[in-house]
């Protein structure tokens, strides 16, 4: 091993970190659809308020926490989504809210409220304010989405439109929401032109990626909504997310994920 070099010591300069972004990457689903074993650092939480208060004034909120020491969520971060209605499931308003409702068959079939009956109203506002003093600071919850109306708390009702809120009601529960959650980043569903069209708001693509991207003339899509209505820059002051289209994860983390990455990088999407 004679004529060899001894050791020579370098010191390389201190390159830039990484940027920090926290509450970032996958949140698991909490349904039987979920990736197993998927890298989560989030779990995504659909929340019944039947479940939350069972009766007038009396909040069940350990019945959601217990929920989030299960399975790929134990010990993560969440994301709450409230629902009144979601199809195929129990009726979301608790019993003991007389505002009469509407069955209908689609998807499931289920029952929407009548989102014009102040007896729905007042005491969902006051819910929503009891929501956000239990949770607006608590450290495990990252996001809460604006939820609430519609089929899945997707601020729709399709294909029965008329059974929507009216946009006073959509109004009200935004102003809720912005009140009860001063420190929690929220997500809409939809820029509505008059209710969710807002600079401060996040928006979250329920049917990613699928239905993410410009389609022929399908100006609904979530990106050429966004565009359409001037939030497509709202990445910039608030998070953009999605739910993947339901029973389809393990394709679009495979097969399908050159369509994934894209349509991550055009929304610049946080989760």
């Amino acid at each position: 091993m004679a004529g060899l070099l001894p050791p020579l010591p370098v010191m390389l300069p201190s390159g830039p970190s990484p940027i920090d972004n926290p509450l970032k990457g996958y949140a698991s689903y909490t349904e039987s659809w979920a990736v197993p074993n998927a890298p989560v650092s989030m779990g995504y939480f659909y929340v019944s308020w039947k479940d939350l208060e069972p009766e007038e004034g009396r909040y069940d909120w350990a019945k959601l926490e217990r929920r989030w020491e299960a399975g790929l969520a134990k010990g993560k971060h969440v994301v709450l989504r409230l629902f009144l209605e979601y199809p195929g499931q129990p009726y979301g308003v608790p019993d003991w809210v007389k505002a009469p409702s509407t069955a209908y068959k689609d998807y499931g079939g289920g029952k929407s409220p009548d989102y014009r009956d102040p007896r729905l109203m007042e005491p969902l506002l006051r819910f929503i304010a009891a929501f956000g003093a239990r949770y607006d600071r608590n450290p495990r919850v990252a996001f809460v989405a604006l939820g609430t109306l519609g089929h899945w708390g997707e601020w729709h009702t399709y294909p029965s439109e008329h059974l929507f809120a009216p946009l006073d009601a959509q109004k009200r529960v935004v102003e809720a929401y912005r009140k009860a959650f001063p420190n929690v980043p929220i997500l809409a569903r939809y820029p509505h032109e008059a209710s969710t069209n807002l600079p401060w708001l996040g928006y979250h693509d329920d049917m990613f990626p699928v239905d993410t991207l410009m389609g022929t003339g399908e100006m609904w899509r979530f990106l050429p909504a966004l565009r359409k209505t001037g939030r497509d820059a709202n990445w910039k002051v608030a998070p953009i997310a999605s739910e993947m289209e339901p029973d389809k994860g393990e394709k679009w983390l495979g097969e399908g994920w050159q369509q994934t990455l894209q349509a991550t990088r055009e929304i610049h999407l946080s989760w």
